[in-house]
């Protein structure tokens, strides 16, 4: 048996994916193939947030392979590199480990059936002299490898197959604790449009965005586009569910696909109205009319 093991991050600040792959290889003479099996699990909400009023948060974890996955879950710390990814550090600072202790979830280990959901329960418990600010700490779901018996079956279910392939994805979610701090304010600056994309001629806007105050803003974006006639009604062209933009960063752009039939030199004939509603979990279709929410028209 043959085992190593790789381990990478990728994307920025929202699900981060470590990946370790396990190649558990049987020899049986002349090589006949591989077949490669992965493990993961997802998270729903994508970002843990707790603000000054909540103390508990109800989340998610899905499993949507075919099989039944034995998994743990752990806080851990994590850094954000020179390049702008994220990195588990070595050694921790008081500051990070104190973050974790913040932390209480329920369970820590547990086995999760094949296309079924499992609720994981976290509390957040402040200290009486923690000052005010925003506190940051990850949430890892690690699925557990295959028993070596297990890996038997399969490698006589493959006929012999002289390489069985196992892809253990750890999952990391980001925990965010607001300590007598408001929810930081989003502001809608520029949008600019970008011409087609790679995928299929498709158009796409550059949307430039701020934050105001001390705590990261989060939320959802819509596109509507205002047809040139007041009479007409509008029709949404673009969403981005989930953005967030964290502290201490101030200025964000996002680049948004336009997902609609409507061609081009309509749309410049008209308007594009950027409408952005805080959030912190779930979305509502219902969100869409709360008072909170901000706009701003924009032409291409």
């Amino acid at each position: 048996m043959l085992s190593s093991i790789y381990t990478f991050c990728f994307g920025r600040r929202s699900a981060y994916l470590f990946i370790a792959v396990a190649l558990f290889i049987t020899f049986n003479g002349v090589s006949s193939g591989a077949q490669a099996a992965s493990k993961s699990l997802m998270c729903t909400p994508i970002r843990l947030i707790f603000t000054e009023r909540q103390r508990a948060i109800t989340a998610q974890v899905i499993n949507q392979s075919d099989e039944a996955i034995r998994y743990s879950i752990a806080l851990v710390t994590m850094r954000e590199g020179n390049d702008g990814r994220l990195y588990e550090p070595e050694q921790e600072t008081e500051e990070e480990l104190r973050n974790k202790k913040l932390i209480r979830f329920s369970p820590r280990r547990a086995t999760i059936g094949p296309q079924q959901s499992q609720t994981v329960k976290l509390m957040v418990r402040k200290p009486k002299d923690l000052p005010p600010g925003e506190y940051r700490t990850y949430l890892q779901l690690r699925p557990h490898p295959s028993t070596s018996q297990e890996q038997a079956e399969e490698v006589q279910r493959g006929n012999n197959l002289d390489a069985n392939i196992e892809i253990i994805v750890n999952s990391t979610f980001s925990i965010i604790i607001q300590h007598e701090l408001p929810m930081g304010e989003m502001r809608l600056d520029d949008m600019q449009f970008k011409g087609t994309g790679q995928r299929q001629n498709q158009p796409q806007v550059a949307l430039t965005l701020s934050r105001k105050g001390e705590a990261s803003a989060f939320g959802n974006i819509f596109l509507d586009y205002l047809p040139e006639d007041p009479s007409t009604d509008s029709v949404e062209v673009g969403r981005v569910i989930g953005l967030a933009l964290y502290a201490p960063d101030t200025r964000k752009e996002v680049t948004i696909p336009l997902q609609s039939d409507i061609p081009v030199q309509q749309l410049k004939k008209g308007k594009i109205r950027v409408t952005f509603q805080p959030s912190t979990g779930k979305f509502s279709r219902r969100q869409r009319n709360d008072n909170q929410r901000i706009y701003r028209d924009f032409s291409l």
